[in-house]
Order: structure tokens, then sequence, then C-alpha cells
């Protein structure tokens, strides 16, 4: 069992283009959150396929993140500023 880094369940839809394989449940895979960047996520759910228009299908998820594989630049500089530790002193 993999734990998450930030303690919550996500939700999303993931793109299946065709001849790409599907996503399966209670696997890992790589996906791109807008929070954190390019991440491996451990899939707990998975919703109703649904046809869209350009080929593909979109599959609503949940999962956690395991892991950070390439941070985005808002995560980047939000740790930095974690990091420095600068405090507003009254």
């Amino acid at each position: 069992m993999s734990f998450s880094i930030d303690g919550k369940e996500w939700k999303g839809n993931v793109n299946v283009k065709y001849g790409e394989p599907f996503p399966k449940q209670n696997r890992s895979i790589e996906l791109e959150n807008e929070t954190f960047g390019r991440v491996l996520v451990y899939i707990t759910n998975l919703g109703t396929p649904e046809w869209t228009e350009k080929m593909s299908v979109s599959i609503p998820i949940k999962y956690y993140i395991t892991e950070i594989i390439k941070p985005s630049n808002n995560y980047q500089k939000k740790q930095q500023k974690k990091n420095i530790g600068l405090r507003l002193i009254k």
C-alpha cells in the first residue's frame, strides 16, 4: 500500500486516446496535476468512461499522490518560501 504525501484523496479525469491502455484500479500511473506538476499517483477508484470528440475516452478517477516527479514552478516557489523561514514580527 502506498501513502499519500499530502494526506488527501484527489479527484480528476484521465483522457485515454485511441490505442492507449486504460488505467486500472489499485495501480500506480504518472499524471499531470495542476497543483504539484508531474506526479506518481495510486488509483483508488475508477468511474464510468465517457467518449469525447477527439477519439478519446475521459475516465473519472480518485487517487492519492505518492511522489512528485517533476514539480511545477508554482509548487517550487511555495516550497522555497516555506524553507526560508521568515516570519512577520509585530
